[in-house]
């Protein structure tokens, strides 16, 4: 059979934007040293999987060292440009995404 994918279509000055939201479970608490949001832009070949080509990344600090109770949701506005649209071919990919980091102390 044929399976189907959506995939987004980014490229050059388009915005990526949206929200991120961390959930605590209830009656538990998340203390953390901050909060970041990346874009990330990468080819990634298929002969090559453990080699990911990075051309893009941007950081957004979203939260500032605190604790997090219940549900947080972060905005975020990437604007940087964007120099290929996404692709999904047979040798390779390239591909835009959001990483979110909560860092801590352990």
């Amino acid at each position: 059979g044929s399976a189907m994918e959506d995939l987004v279509i980014i490229g050059g000055a388009e915005h990526v934007k949206g929200r991120c939201k961390v959930t605590v479970p209830a009656g538990k608490k998340l203390e953390h040293t901050g909060v970041k949001l990346e874009l990330v832009g990468n080819i990634e070949l298929y002969y090559d999987r453990g080699n990911h080509h990075e051309f893009v990344h941007q950081v957004a600090i979203v939260a500032t060292p605190g604790t997090i109770q219940g549900s947080q949701e972060y905005e975020f506005d990437f604007n940087q440009s964007k120099p290929y649209e996404t692709y999904n071919g047979v040798n390779v990919r390239c591909r835009y995404f959001v990483r979110a980091t909560i860092s801590r102390n352990y």
